[in-house]
């Protein structure tokens, strides 16, 4: 699953952040994936982003199961990606 989101702030500019997760199971385990690439300029802090990804990790993952990861599914972070991977049980 791919996204582009539109950040809107009043009194900043406008921030294009793309985002794409991938989630794997068997029925039994779960890996995630949840990489994130902001716009060039764009007026976010590095907190800004950690809100984005705990908003889009599924409500299951417990946060002490997210790290920072160095690929995405097998492909390397890119940069100016910011990477996250979990593992866990499936409900």
């Amino acid at each position: 699953m791919q996204r582009t989101l539109t950040l809107n702030n009043d009194s900043q500019a406008t921030a294009a952040v793309a985002v794409d997760m991938v989630i794997v199971g068997d029925g039994a385990l779960e890996q995630g994936w949840l990489a994130i690439t902001v716009s060039p300029g764009a007026p976010l802090q590095p907190d800004h982003l950690l809100d984005i990804v705990a908003a889009l990790i599924p409500p299951e993952v417990d946060v002490n199961d997210v790290q920072f990861a160095q690929q995405v599914n097998g492909r390397p972070v890119a940069f100016p990606e910011l990477a996250v991977t979990w593992h866990g049980s499936t409900p």
